[in-house]
């Protein structure tokens, strides 16, 4: 196919006027909406390769867990890297400032969690105002007692604040996408880094 025009590339503003670049590469980053792009750049062409990356919603809960605990055995972490269950892909990892374990101060009890939904659940979302709502049953259903199973001392927990936001979710196989589109020789492609984008970097 023939490449996007390194002449004369429109874009469709807001005020409906038209502005032209000159270019000789495009590079798609536009994260879960980068079909979209896709769909300007190509003017809604449907024979073109879609990309295979869509907006999932995804929340984030961040809680507080009790630095003085009832049961002894019970031991709140001082430093918690990313850490993931193998069962039910919940994580969680400490959040903010940190003690170091042999000043003895006790712990923030700082925590940050999530858990992706479950199959059934999970798809695509197309009205951002799905993000307008935190889906509290992940915690109470999920998260709560997986980290629970995990970490004892997560029993006394409570959530200080959690939100919602959009996901790049690669369909084919979750992992990120950058090559060049195959129909179209200068559009570079850097899609699908949500999740781990930053520790491929």
């Amino acid at each position: 196919r023939r490449p996007l025009p390194n002449q004369q590339q429109e874009k469709q503003q807001q005020n409906q006027q038209i502005v032209r670049y000159n270019v000789q590469n495009v590079v798609n980053a536009a994260g879960a909406h980068c079909q979209n792009l896709l769909n300007t750049l190509t003017g809604n062409d449907t024979s073109i390769h879609p990309i295979p990356v869509e907006p999932r919603k995804r929340c984030v809960f961040f809680f507080h867990c009790a630095t003085h605990q009832q049961d002894p055995d019970a031991i709140v972490p001082h430093v918690a890297p990313l850490t993931v269950c193998p069962v039910s892909n919940a994580y969680f990892r400490s959040e903010g400032l940190v003690t170091d374990p042999s000043s003895g101060q006790p712990p923030t009890g700082n925590f940050l969690c999530g858990v992706s939904p479950s199959r059934e659940e999970d798809r695509a979302i197309d009205d951002l105002d799905h993000l307008d709502f935190v889906d509290h049953h992940l915690w109470e259903d999920v998260l709560w007692p997986a980290l629970y199973h995990r970490v004892p001392a997560f029993g006394e927990v409570k959530v200080k604040s959690s939100w919602a936001g959009v996901y790049e979710y690669n369909t084919i196989d979750q992992n990120a996408i950058i090559d060049f589109h195959p129909e179209i020789p200068n559009l570079l492609l850097l899609n699908g880094f949500s999740g781990h984008g930053l520790q491929q970097s």
